[in-house]
């Protein structure tokens, strides 16, 4: 009994030592991200995307306005004015503006998809790129644990070391 008092003792003692002996530190990447070269290329490319995108939304907006606009305008005149359409007419033309209007859900729904996609295409290489910057500096400072993000965790700074100047050496930022 006394070996596996003393067994357990032992094992406290190794390891409260050896979890005193982790190194941990710490990075904010968004702040590291935003001065990067390839993030601002990114960033442009994405809202160029955006922009098109926008545009296209907006020409279809006009289609629909306009249509709507003719349809308003013909279903306020009188019976019997030239011009006005008949029932058949007037069924096609609200049959075309739920059309329209479904393809633009459509649209946005899919825009929304291909954009996302888009961001992560583009952002995926920094991502790559600060992970094995990060995996060099583990090995190199003797890092136990990297935490990534502060938001998600609260980081008692005077335990941790900041890495980010260390990432930003390795990558040739300021």
């Amino acid at each position: 009994m006394k070996k596996f008092i003393f067994g357990i003792v032992g094992l406290l003692i190794f390891s409260s030592i050896n979890v005193n002996a982790q190194k941990i530190g710490y990075c904010e990447l968004d702040k590291i991200i935003e001065i990067m070269p390839e993030y601002e290329i990114a960033k442009a490319k994405l809202e160029g995307e955006v922009l098109d995108i926008q545009n296209q939304a907006e020409e279809m907006q006009v289609e629909f306005n306009n249509k709507y606009k003719e349809y308003t305008d013909n279903l306020a005149l009188k019976e019997g004015t030239t011009g006005k359409w008949g029932p058949a007419i007037v069924q096609v033309k609200e049959q075309e503006l739920t059309q329209l209007q479904q393809r633009m859900q459509e649209f946005s729904m899919s825009a929304e998809k291909i954009l996302a996609q888009r961001q992560y295409e583009l952002l995926e290489p920094i991502s790559i790129k600060l992970d094995s910057v990060i995996d060099i500096i583990m090995v190199e400072k003797g890092y136990t644990y990297i935490i990534k993000d502060l938001t998600v965790i609260q980081v008692n700074k005077t335990k941790c070391e900041d890495i980010g100047p260390f990432i930003k050496e390795k990558l040739g930022l300021q």
